[in-house]
C-alpha cells in the first residue's frame, strides 16, 4: 500500500543513495549529476516509497538514454506564493521541497502525466508513472512536466515539507536515556571498501 510509515526524511540523503546505485548500475555511460541545496528542509515521508518514486523517475530518464546523454537532479527548497497544480491534485501555498530532474531525453510529457492521472493508459510501459503520480499523492504532493521539447524537459515533484523545518528544533533522545528495542534484529550491510 501507500500509506507505509511516515517521518521526517531528508531528501537529500536519500538521493545520495540512489546516485550510488544509479553509478554502480549504469557506470559512465550516462552522465549523472546530483545538486543538493545545503540548508535542505525535511518532508515528511515513507522513505522506502519516496525511494522508489525517485528510482522510477531516474532509471526511466536513464532508460530513454541508451547511446547516453546526461541526468540532473535538483533538490531545494521552495516557498511558493500560490498554490501550484500538478497532474493528481494541487499544492497549497507555503513551503515545500523541490526535485526536479532535467536530462537529455525525459519520456515524460504534461499530456503523457495527465492522460496517467486520469486512469487512461496507452502502453503496458506507463505503469511506472501510475505508480509515481499515486506514491507523489499519498504524500500530499504534485507531480509536473516543465517544457514540452525533447532535451528540454524538467519533471518536478514538489512535496510539503515536515514541521518545524528548522532542523535544529527535532531533539535527539538525551545521552542518557534509556533506549529500549522490541527484540527485532537488525542486518547492517556496509559495502564501502
Amino acid at each position: 500500500g501507500l500509506q507505509g510509515q511516515r517521518t521526517r526524511v531528508h531528501v537529500g540523503h536519500i538521493a545520495q543513495v540512489l546516485e550510488r546505485r544509479m553509478q554502480d548500475l549504469h557506470g559512465h555511460a550516462v552522465g549523472f549529476t546530483l545538486l543538493v541545496q545545503d540548508d535542505l528542509w525535511a518532508v515528511r515521508a515513507d522513505p522506502a516509497l519516496l525511494h522508489e518514486l525517485l528510482w522510477h523517475l531516474c532509471t526511466r530518464a536513464l532508460d530513454a538514454q541508451p547511446t547516453g546523454g546526461h541526468l540532473t537532479v535538483t533538490i531545494r527548497n521552495v516557498s511558493n506564493e500560490a498554490p501550484v497544480i500538478g497532474a493528481a491534485g494541487a499544492l497549497p501555498a507555503g513551503d515545500c521541497v523541490a526535485i526536479a530532474l532535467r536530462d537529455s531525453g525525459l519520456p515524460v510529457t504534461t499530456d503523457r502525466l495527465a492522460r496517467r492521472a486520469a486512469g487512461e493508459r496507452d502502453t503496458p510501459d506507463d505503469a511506472w508513472i501510475t505508480r509515481v503520480l499515486d506514491i507523489a499523492s499519498s504524500h500530499e504532493g504534485v507531480v509536473r512536466v516543465e517544457g514540452e521539447e525533447t532535451g528540454k524537459r524538467t519533471l518536478k515533484l514538489l512535496l510539503p515539507i515536515a514541521e518545524p523545518r528548522d532542523l535544529s528544533a527535532w531533539h535527539d533522545p538525551e545521552p542518557d536515556a534509556t533506549l529500549e528495542g522490541r527484540g527485532e534484529l537488525i542486518l547492517v550491510v556496509d559495502d564501502e571498501h
